[in-house]
């Protein structure tokens, strides 16, 4: 069940070594996150972009994280479809050289970043709750998103090949939810048995609070 959602895009980003994450949470969110979403560029390519830093994984659920992460964030862009439903991509445009990869060099690890992220268009398709108890009861947003990679036609370094083959979005109200999720018995019995299925050994697993920049167009507000 694929939606007409358009594509999303996710980036996988390494802070520079000599950084701390503050100082990286800092740039990355007030200069360059304002940078990107006020730029005509980045807006004609894209209708929605928003940051995901990292948490602290719970302690009942550090196991399912690595203890040094190997990348320090994840940024999520949805893309405006064009005709003859490609998309534009913003690596390849004047604002991107001019702007955005200077600011970049600033606080990033760009040889990290581009070399494990996976550059591919996702389709979408979202799930509703399918009880009040259990498991599905303390979800509020379940979200796949399938590897399209054809819809990016771009010549830029930013295509290469997927490291991924998909993203699925798990969302909750607090992280006394999420713990009390992942220690439901639907999940340990039934999903989490499900997942060794089709899910490799080298997935990852981050937990993240969602920062936009840029939603359908707007600018989110300050309040």
């Amino acid at each position: 069940m694929t939606s007409s959602h358009p594509p999303a895009r996710f980036t996988l980003l390494k802070r520079r070594p000599d950084l701390a994450r503050e100082q990286y949470n800092e740039h990355w969110h007030g200069i360059h996150g304002s940078l990107l979403a006020s730029l005509p560029d980045f807006r004609r390519a894209h209708h929605t972009y928003i940051q995901n830093h990292l948490c602290d994984a719970p302690a009942s659920l550090a196991h399912k994280v690595a203890p040094n992460p190997t990348w320090d964030g994840f940024a999520q862009t949805f893309q405006n479809l064009h005709e003859g439903g490609a998309v534009v991509d913003f690596f390849d445009q004047p604002d991107f050289t001019n702007h955005v990869r200077p600011d970049e060099e600033t606080f990033l690890d760009w040889a990290a970043s581009t070399t494990t992220t996976p550059r591919s268009a996702w389709s979408r398709t979202v799930l509703g709750r399918a009880s009040s108890r259990g498991f599905w009861g303390r979800v509020t947003r379940y979200t796949q998103y399938h590897a399209k990679p054809e819809l990016f036609r771009g010549s830029s370094e930013m295509n290469k090949e997927d490291a991924f083959a998909g993203v699925a979005e798990i969302y909750f109200k607090s992280m006394e939810d999420l713990e009390a999720a992942l220690a439901d018995a639907e999940y340990v019995n039934v999903l989490g048995a499900d997942g060794k299925n089709f899910v490799g050994a080298g997935s990852l697993v981050f937990f993240t609070e969602d920062w936009p920049m840029l939603v359908n167009g707007e600018l989110p507000s300050k309040e």
